[in-house]
């Protein structure tokens, strides 16, 4: 995705948009149908061949060939890439607040890249976010990285008509959560 040394090994953290294909290992894989999440990359969102069709048609979005090394079928899976939003979709000091209270520690810097990441949380115990700056995109994720140890992610804004064909498609596998949700909901 990032090139061999385009993102971080300590933290996981890019450190340029993404480059090339998501890289997944066939590990005895069946073929996938609609959509899912790969198991490491909590902001990346693949999806199969008659799906991308689908999104294409309808989004202007951005999807690339997911590589699946070990694979001789081509065009097997697709991710959608998301636009990294320009502008931050929370206030810090609400994020640590937050964080700190649920942790005990907001966030750390990588000792490595000395870039700083927030910690993990359920959406729906985050503040609202901002996503005012990602208006008009089918498909936003967060300048702010999420996550602990070696994994980390973005938060994802996606266009509630492009949510309800991915959860059609699998729906099992997603949840939608609307950042407008009532307190306690």
């Amino acid at each position: 995705m990032y090139g061999n040394h385009g993102w971080c090994a300590s933290c996981g953290m890019p450190n340029i948009t993404q480059t090339g294909s998501l890289v997944l290992k066939n590990n005895g894989m069946t073929e996938p149908t609609g959509a899912w999440l790969p198991n490491w990359r909590h902001d990346s969102i693949c999806v199969d061949p008659g799906l991308s069709e689908e999104i294409r048609s309808e989004f202007d979005l951005e999807l690339r060939e997911v590589e699946i090394r070990g694979q001789v079928r081509e065009k097997l899976a697709f991710q959608i890439v998301p636009a990294i939003s320009k502008q931050p979709w929370f206030r810090p000091e609400e994020l640590t607040s937050v964080l700190s209270e649920a942790h005990g520690v907001a966030g750390r810097d990588c000792g490595q890249c000395q870039r700083w990441r927030w910690m993990p949380l359920d959406s729906k115990h985050l503040p609202k976010p901002n996503i005012e700056s990602s208006s008009g995109l089918s498909l936003a994720a967060s300048p702010e990285f999420f996550g602990d140890g070696r994994k980390s992610f973005r938060l994802l804004a996606i266009d509630p008509r492009l949510a309800e064909l991915i959860v059609s498609r699998s729906p099992g596998d997603f949840l939608v959560r609307s950042w407008h949700h009532p307190a306690g909901e």
